[in-house]
């Protein structure tokens, strides 16, 4: 979507009518769950088997882009292709990733047959497209690469230097992709992180525990069900509209979860001259979000979300009408901002003034659409949520990997009611396991998930 990292909307994001009705449906059935309480005595620990792929060539018995070699200059290379390096790195990801899924008792473990790193490097199956040896413009594709190595009953997570496009062999600006449950009909499971958006990179690439911190995370969340909070359904024509500020469409429009403010859909990050000051405050682990051209003043915390005439226009996104398409009128009657993105929704209500106290709403709203002390805003997007379309959340306010001087185990990057999405994929999707006396029915309530396919274990 746009210039976001993840490539998974690209992939596996098109929805038919049932599919699509089938997620809300099961959105709905977690809220009612969490509305009744019934997720408060979970406690038992769902252990998830998990295999590292290192993707890369060997020419003339020379590794060439192994991840065991990510970040090292020539001249640091003594032999190179150090197991033991690639072993430490993916022990480093997955200590991060435990600590970010702890909340909701789901913890990753290396597979006890694949303890180590494994090398994918077989002729035909060690790249993408052109890059792999003797590949063509059209195979080997992402999943003919996950077909060949796939191992049953596991998270496969693959790591390659460069990842593709669904159109090039290398596109530098993607950091990652995952299949939903619902592309398991026509693709094998699995997920792609470049080499620098696994956590465990930080040795050589530091933005891995800083604003990537959320990399791998985001990508298993895909994997689990969850869709970007913002972005997807504004950018291509017939995505899922946007939600409404109010909220009271936010189980069938937008991301379908309740707990995730609605927004006007894209984090112009990288692509604005004044970036960050264009959509958030970010400062010393705030992130504040006050819209396009809003204003926060951390001195008197007095916070102002941009008005009717302040938007962004992404040049060739979105490229269609959606007020015609969506089938209403520009609120403030500006029928040239049917085509960019704006502060208010389709009722002319601001993103991130619902339940703002009338006071602090400005008669003229033409600059800013309200004017209050931080504390009256309850209901602000999200900047530090893992879900971020362009899968990056932003640095100065991005949670810190355990380890970290600035750990906070109560700063998480889900929500209460993503997670809960997620654990109940994990149970309902995918429920096989690798240890009989773990295993729940060994079904999935999908039609297009095989046996070897699901991935629950347990203890």
């Amino acid at each position: 979507d746009g210039n976001s990292d993840c490539l998974t909307d690209e992939l596996y994001g098109d929805f038919t009518d049932e599919k699509y009705n089938n997620l809300v449906n099961k959105r709905k059935f977690v809220r009612t769950r969490l509305q009744n309480q019934l997720y408060r005595n979970e406690t038992d620990t769902l252990f998830v088997p998990i295999v590292f792929h290192n993707l890369y060539k060997v020419v003339n018995g020379i590794a060439i882009g192994s991840y065991c070699d990510f970040g090292f200059d020539d001249d640091e290379i003594v032999e190179g292709n150090d197991q033991d390096i690639c072993n430490d790195r993916i022990a480093r990801s997955l200590e991060v990733l435990n600590a970010q899924y702890a909340p909701i008792a789901i913890q990753f473990s290396l597979h006890s047959e694949y303890p180590e790193m494994v090398h994918a490097t077989d002729l035909g199956f060690d790249g993408f497209y052109l890059d792999a040896t003797g590949g063509t413009s059209t195979v080997p594709s992402p999943n003919g690469i996950k077909e060949y190595y796939n191992i049953p009953n596991v998270l496969n997570i693959y790591t390659h230097e460069c990842l593709p496009s669904s159109t090039t062999s290398c596109n530098t600006s993607k950091s990652g992709f995952s299949t939903y449950p619902w592309s398991l009909d026509s693709n094998y499971p699995g997920v792609f992180l470049r080499h620098k958006a696994l956590p465990g990179s930080s040795d050589k690439y530091p933005p891995a525990e800083g604003s990537g911190v959320g990399l791998l995370a985001h990508e298993i969340g895909h994997f689990f069900s969850l869709l970007h909070l913002n972005g997807i359904w504004f950018l291509q024509e017939g995505n899922t509209q946007r939600e409404l500020v109010s909220g009271v469409d936010c189980d069938v429009l937008g991301d379908l979860i309740c707990d995730t403010p609605g927004s006007p859909g894209y984090v112009p990050l990288n692509s604005d001259p004044e970036s960050l000051e264009s959509w958030y405050y970010s400062d010393n682990r705030e992130c504040i979000y006050h819209g396009y051209g809003g204003h926060y003043n951390h001195e008197s915390e007095i916070l102002k979300i941009g008005g009717y005439n302040l938007s962004f226009d992404h040049s060739d996104l979105p490229d269609y009408n959606y007020c015609d398409l969506w089938g209403f009128e520009d609120y403030y009657g500006l029928n040239n901002n049917c085509d960019v993105f704006t502060n208010y929704d389709n009722m002319g209500d601001f993103y991130g003034t619902n339940n703002l106290p009338v006071e602090c709403l400005n008669e003229d709203k033409s600059e800013y659409a309200s004017e209050c002390h931080i504390d009256n805003y309850i209901d602000l997007p999200f900047g530090n949520n893992f879900m971020q379309a362009g899968t990056t959340t932003l640095n100065s306010c991005s949670p810190r990997p355990i380890g970290h001087a600035d750990y906070d185990d109560s700063i998480n990057g889900f929500t209460t009611e993503q997670f809960a999405n997620i654990r109940t994929s994990l149970e309902l999707d995918y429920t096989a396991c690798n240890i009989e006396s773990a295993c729940n029915t060994g079904f999935s309530i999908r039609k297009g998930i095989e046996p070897d396919m699901l991935i629950r274990s347990g203890e």
